[in-house]
């Protein structure tokens, strides 16, 4: 997914989108940073802002690294970092003129794209809805108040943040000639020859005058909901994905400058937020041998201990779905942790590999968290729009690997209240054109509120429904309906599929639960 942020200097741009990339786990690029990045160089160079060979040669021989880490994003420049230097009054002075030059643009605009195809991002800066990423799931303007953004930029040049309400001293001349400073730049922005500053035809606008940077992402945020859950057309990303990015630039030669090779510039995925990423993004059957080995030790472990303890069988398994191993989304009720391990095993020992979604606070603790990622977990965010997590369910489905979700979210405590259904397993259907296997267990309930620990033994029963896809049911509905509809009655069939079975155990074991 991509969210495009535009707008004037000064109207909270990077703010937000940090503080959104942060929320949202997207990478965060900062487009306005390349140009000054360039702007910083030019002046230490000694260039002459009214030669536009010079600066497009010293834009082409910049090597430009921006990484993310905790301390925020960080700009090197020819191996120095200027991440504080390229906010001066010097560079805010003349970066609008380095911007304007359609050659430079064009030399970042290739490697602003590169960056965007490997990673879900969110981007700001003044063209990137109307000529960076025209096709962005999410696009804003974001504007404010002249003599507000003046103010903002004084206090954050005088080391403060409104952001976290950390005040700076600041010189009421400073703060005037910032405002000449900025409607000047704006007026450079609006009336450029090559991507003005204007606003895309389907951008939300959103005026940050008298909002806060937390009503700002909770507004940003509820318009990547409705874009996911619309259609599913923002999931359009490679299979690997990163939840930090970097991007290196090397300096490129003026006669090759308009067929710079992207790849050159691709963002190098790291895992500085959490170090088993890369199993979340690697097939199961390509993890370390060592990770492998660990696994299949605690499979055969665990099928010894709870055939033991708690016998349990699945009913109704249709042998030629084993055989095919055609990937498929698994639906189940959730009622204690021993239906997931069950699962999870029927399944590896007839050769399937079944990854889990499970809530990302059980990572909380690394060894939890490597256990998870060593079993195939896939940490969701819940009640937010994880496009992270999404990408990575539908790539593991894309690979022949299989699926399962509980998507009544949490282990349900009392049988007597029909619980929530948490949707979203459609469009995974849909996205990597699988089919849903619903799955009821019997007797997990039992075992796990058992008053007393002699007691927390038995049997546990699975049963398997038949199997439900968009296109069976897109057949049995009398009229036409639009895809969200059909996605909708795609979850509910499923689960009441789910509840079906589990009313045809109970009949069959009437003193399971």
């Amino acid at each position: 997914m991509i969210i495009a942020i535009d707008g004037p200097s000064g109207s909270g741009k990077s703010t937000v989108a940090k503080a959104l990339a942060h929320k949202a786990h997207l990478t965060y690029l900062d487009t306005g940073a390349m140009y000054r990045a360039i702007t910083w160089r030019c002046l230490k160079h000694q260039v002459s802002f009214d030669d536009t060979r010079a600066i497009i040669a010293c834009a082409q021989a910049m090597k430009l690294v921006m990484k993310s880490d905790e301390r925020g994003l960080r700009v090197e420049v020819d191996g120095e970092d200027v991440s504080h230097e390229i906010r001066s009054a010097q560079v805010d002075e003349h970066v609008s003129q380095v911007a304007a030059v359609p050659e430079v643009r064009l030399l970042m605009l290739e490697k602003q794209r590169a960056f965007g195809q490997e990673s879900d991002v969110v981007a700001e800066g003044r063209d990137i809805g109307t000529a960076v990423f025209p096709h962005a799931q999410v696009k804003i303007f974001l504007t404010c108040d002249a003599a507000a953004r003046a103010h903002r930029r004084a206090v954050q040049r005088a080391g403060g943040d409104l952001a976290t309400a950390t005040e700076a001293h600041v010189s009421p001349d400073e703060e005037a000639a910032i405002l000449a400073n900025l409607l000047k730049r704006d007026d450079i922005d609006s009336h450029r020859k090559t991507t003005p500053l204007k606003a895309a035809k389907d951008a939300h606008h959103i005026d940050s005058s008298h909002m806060s940077v937390d009503e700002i992402v909770a507004q940003i945020m509820q318009y990547m909901n409705e874009s996911v859950s619309h259609d599913g057309s923002a999931l359009n990303a490679k299979d690997q994905r990163s939840d930090k990015a970097s991007f290196d630039t090397e300096p490129t030669d003026s006669s090759s400058s308009k067929d710079t090779d992207s790849s050159a510039c691709m963002p190098h995925a790291t895992c500085q937020r959490n170090s088993f990423d890369s199993y979340y993004d690697t097939p199961m059957k390509e993890h370390p041998w060592y990770a492998r080995l660990l696994f299949a030790c605690v499979m055969v472990l665990c099928w010894i201990g709870t055939k033991i303890l708690w016998p349990w069988k699945f009913y109704s398994m249709p042998s030629e779905l084993l055989r095919s191993k055609k990937p498929h989304i698994i639906v189940m009720n959730h009622v204690s942790a021993l239906e997931p391990l069950m699962c999870v095993m029927y399944f590896y020992f007839h050769g399937i590999r079944v990854r889990s979604m499970y809530k990302s606070e059980f990572n909380t603790h690394k060894l939890n968290a490597f256990a998870l990622a060593v079993a195939g977990g896939i940490p969701v965010q819940r009640h937010t729009a994880d496009i992270t997590c999404i990408h990575r369910c539908e790539n593991a489905l894309k690979r022949g690997e299989w699926l399962l979700i509980y998507p009544e979210g949490t282990r349900i405590q009392d049988l007597s209240v029909k619980p929530k259904i948490y949707g979203g397993f459609a469009l995974l259907a849909a996205r990597a054109h699988v089919d849903v296997l619903p799955i009821c267990v019997l007797g997990a309930y039992s075992i796990a509120h058992a008053p007393r620990l002699w007691k927390k033994v038995g049997r546990i029963y699975f049963k398997v429904g038949e199997i439900l896809s968009l296109d069976q049911l897109k057949q049995q509905v009398e009229k036409p309906i639009s895809k969200k509809q059909l996605m909708q009655l795609l979850e509910t069939s499923a689960m009441d599929r789910v509840y079906t079975l589990r009313e045809e155990l109970m009949q069959r074991y009437p003193h399971k639960l």
